[in-house]
């Protein structure tokens, strides 16, 4: 009976240490790096089963339809905002947002267009943003002209990317990509294409500069500028010449972990400078990619 009960308190000691083994990670974790928002991700192997044509058109018959809705919610958002309906602009947005991310999560396309990567990644920061300014800014009027602000900028983004991007490119580089007797670096618009994914990279960095002061908090900005710094790595490794950008992408990074160690670790200097630090750090990485000459190799 004895050496039952050993066992039972040597067992229950075991799972005491590993239950406690367990904590620090969840204490340590950092909840900027913590992706709460779920959505299909692109086919990375170039090995994949080839899709036809079809199966790349309808997909994009539905980026297409998802962006016609949410620029229609967009404008009786507008309407509501002009006539005080502030809470319900910014809940009509954001669950507009999220309809369409969901309408255009992927999971089998290797080439997705650049209007549903656009989507998932301005639902992903809104809900960035709505968590942040409910954690770090009391006053709710104040909270829903940062968060409206904010919206409108993302779903011009999304607008940009179509019309830049994909309504000029789409068809031809899937065409490119599925003919077995061509390649990428065939392409007559090889370049133009890769500079309108730049631009769109520098579109994340500049629309977080074009509203940093409005957003009435330090710890809000630093949330702000970590999500778009994300959206803005996401779209350069989307391209199949992304080591042309790796010092950006490696600026990026840079930005992501000085927000992350602010916000979640133990920095003993003020928020101000804080956000200033991350400031000039986001213009030097914007520098760094908009100098980066498509179409020829800097770096490996």
């Amino acid at each position: 009976m004895n050496n039952i009960k050993k066992t039972l308190l040597v067992c229950l000691s075991v799972l005491s240490l590993n239950s406690f083994a367990d904590t620090p990670t969840k204490v340590n974790s950092c909840y900027l790096t913590q992706n709460s928002i779920r959505f299909s991700q692109p086919a990375t192997s170039v090995h994949g089963a080839l899709q036809d044509n079809s199966f790349y058109e309808d997909f994009r018959g539905v980026c297409l339809e998802s962006l016609s809705e949410l620029n229609v919610q967009l404008k009786m958002a507008f309407d509501e905002w002009k006539y005080g309906n502030h809470n319900s602009a910014v809940m009509r947005l954001h669950n507009a947002l999220k309809d369409s991310a969901n309408k255009v999560a992927f999971d089998s396309i290797d080439v997705p267009p650049h209007t549903a990567t656009s989507i998932i990644n301005s639902y992903r920061i809104s809900e960035k943003v709505k968590d942040s300014i409910q954690k770090n800014l009391p006053d709710r009027r104040l909270g829903l002209q940062v968060e409206f602000m904010m919206l409108t900028e993302l779903i011009n983004i999304v607008n940009w990317a179509n019309t830049n991007l994909d309504n000029p490119y789409y068809r031809n580089v899937v065409d490119t990509y599925i003919s077995f007797g061509n390649n990428f670096s065939s392409m007559n618009y090889f370049n133009d294409y890769l500079g309108k994914v730049k631009q769109l990279s520098i579109k994340y960095l500049r629309s977080y500069q074009k509203v940093k002061e409005a957003l009435a908090s330090n710890k809000v900005e630093l949330d702000v500028a970590h999500s778009f710094a994300s959206a803005a790595k996401e779209t350069l490794q989307q391209s199949v010449y992304r080591r042309q950008f790796c010092a950006g992408l490696n600026g990026l990074d840079h930005i992501m972990r000085l927000t992350e160690s602010f916000q979640c670790g133990q920095a003993q200097i003020p928020s101000y400078r804080q956000v200033n630090i991350v400031r000039s750090t986001m213009s030097k990485v914007e520098r760094e990619i908009s100098v980066v000459r498509v179409g020829r190799s800097s770096c490996y």
